[in-house]
């Protein structure tokens, strides 16, 4: 067992001990979503704002490096699969927006043969504007940085007042045809494909059958998407609430559909009513039943604050998470979906502003990564509430949700470079600290260092990452005997843990075996590695520590 403990004095009355065992591990963290939304004014849309174009540099800057978004849902209509385009219509000035509202969920049939696809049935401008707008910033923000954007394309569908002429695609076999077509589209339109479906949205309220009825769609959607060489992620059940999701009856007829389970790899939830600690649990236990991800995939209210955050990956076991559905929303307007409020007065002259709910969000955001595995922390008083995970290179870090004035004492922490912060105010409208520095510097093991957290607080301690230069790890590689009959040995000097993997490849690059792929250790580092088998040749020895990439020569004697 890993322990780790701070004591903390709460009022300077009493101690409460923080208890890590790296042994106990739960989710590993997959990504944090946002909807495409950017919008500057107040009554316009995606399509119909055009200020976007100034400030969306800005926007995804802010959105990757002070948020730390890396997942993005991106919804499409029932109503693409239509003889008209009537997004491009309403966008054109020839229906007004409450007109289009009217025809959005209303299908027409491309054919009546959902196995023979006619792409000229759909219709993907309001798609398209999506991805043009948001999607392809924030992809490529992303990508610049290092990072991958996680795409889950969501299928949108509250048709329960169109009668069974206006709405087909409540047939496994026309659903799976509608999807078909949207990545069809993508994929040959942009060069893309989505990480994931999500099945549906809030299917209880969308009056979409029952889970019976979302099995079958997934698994006849899967089927004609992997035949056709896609092979998603598929989300579900994305219901409106959390009583819902965890509803019995529900669920059962879900999990009845044969091979639903083959395809089913997210287990999602919204979150408008019945968020009770039960609900939580119920959720975790079916994710590890069914060894599937668990999502808290929506929940647009004022209500939405950081405790509930800390509470879903604490109880709920999520891997994704969803804290706002839009990047950014006029200043002006009380809309409460957005990371961001924007303010545009010319190209020369606007303001963006984080919201304050927002700043409060990226402490896990930021600070909790794709990759990330959660592992058992507990605390003895219920005013310091610890998340504790570690990263990919085996480091911890802490996330402490502090619900008073507090000083703490930290002991027995790993040797190591540390950044230690806070954010405090009350959690909504105001902040009094913003990522306020307490300590960032060395601490050796054995070091006591005590902290004054004066109120109300988001407490962060990561342990920085000291990676080593290419040129230092270059240096420091030996390779011997080479050439070699039969072993090789492999010796190199690391700075700090870090994500390693080594593999084998002929002379022309084509990569023949992986020899190793994990951690690396801090300090000297010693590999041994059976060649007999090779036949005799020269080959490279390829290492890659955190995306940076050396090679060697090595060459086999027989």
């Amino acid at each position: 067992m890993a322990l780790l403990i701070l004591f903390l004095n709460i009022f300077n009355i009493y101690a409460a001990d923080i208890e890590v065992d790296t042994n106990i591990r739960y989710q590993t963290f997959q990504g944090w979503e946002t909807g495409l939304s950017i919008v500057s004014h107040t009554g316009t849309l995606m399509g119909t704002d055009t200020t976007y174009k100034y400030i969306t540099d800005d926007l995804m800057d802010l959105m990757v490096d002070s948020i730390g978004v890396t997942r993005c849902r991106i919804e499409f209509r029932s109503g693409v699969e239509n003889t008209n385009d009537n997004w491009q219509d309403m966008i054109d000035g020839k229906m007004t927006y409450d007109e289009w509202k009217g025809f959005r969920y209303l299908t027409v049939n491309d054919n009546d043969d959902p196995n023979d696809l006619d792409m000229s049935g759909f219709h993907f401008s309001e798609l398209d504007n999506k991805i043009e707008v948001g999607l392809l910033p924030l992809k490529n923000k992303l990508e610049e940085s290092g990072q991958k954007l996680y795409i889950n394309l969501c299928y949108v569908a509250f048709a329960g007042n169109l009668s069974n002429e206006e709405y087909i695609q409540d047939d496994p076999a026309e659903y799976a045809e509608v999807v078909l077509a949207a990545f069809k589209h993508i994929s040959e339109k942009y060069g893309f494909t989505p990480d994931a479906l999500e099945v549906i949205l809030e299917p209880d309220v969308a009056k979409f059958g029952d889970g019976k009825l979302v099995g079958e769609c997934i698994v006849a959607t899967g089927d004609l998407l992997k035949d056709n060489g896609f092979t998603p992620d598929f989300i579900a059940l994305s219901n409106t609430n959390m009583n819902n999701a965890v509803n019995d009856n529900y669920l059962t007829k879900f999990l009845n559909v044969p091979r639903v389970l083959e395809y089913w790899k997210e287990f999602s939830y919204h979150a408008y009513t019945g968020r009770t600690d039960e609900n939580f649990i119920k959720i975790a236990d079916i994710g590890k039943q069914y060894n599937v991800r668990t999502s808290m995939l929506e929940w647009w209210n004022l209500g939405h604050k950081y405790d509930f955050i800390h509470k879903s990956l604490k109880l709920a076991n999520n891997s994704s998470y969803q804290y706002m559905s839009s990047i950014s929303a006029p200043l002006e307007g009380s809309d409460h979906y957005a990371y961001m409020g924007t303010e545009f007065i010319s190209p020369d002259n606007y303001n963006i502003d984080l919201k304050v709910r927002t700043k409060y969000a990226s402490q896990y955001i930021k600070n909790i990564r794709p990759g990330d595995v959660r592992v058992e922390a507990t605390s003895n008083d219920p005013n310091v509430d610890p998340l504790a995970f570690i990263d990919k290179n085996g480091n911890l870090k802490f996330i402490i949700m502090c619900e008073t004035k507090t000083q703490i004492e930290i002991v027995n922490l790993e040797a190591g470079d540390y950044n230690i912060f806070y954010t405090s105010g009350n959690g909504v409208s105001t902040i009094t600290n913003y990522e306020k520095t307490i300590y960032k510097g060395r601490i050796e093991e054995g070091d006591h260092y005590k902290i004054d957290i004066p109120s109300k607080s988001i407490l962060v301690i990561k342990k920085e990452m000291v990676t080593s230069s290419v040129n230092e790890i270059d240096n420091s590689i030996k390779v011997y005997p080479n050439p070699t009959n039969n072993f090789i040995n492999i010796d190199f000097e690391s700075k700090q843990k870090e994500s390693l993997s080594i593999e084998l490849i002929d002379i022309n690059g084509n990569f023949i075996r992986e020899l190793y792929q994990g951690i690396s250790e801090l300090g000297t580092n010693k590999f041994n590695f059976d060649l007999a088998n090779l036949s005799s040749s020269v080959y490279l020895l390829k290492f890659t520590f955190n995306g940076m990439s050396i090679t060697r020569k090595i060459s086999k004697a027989n």
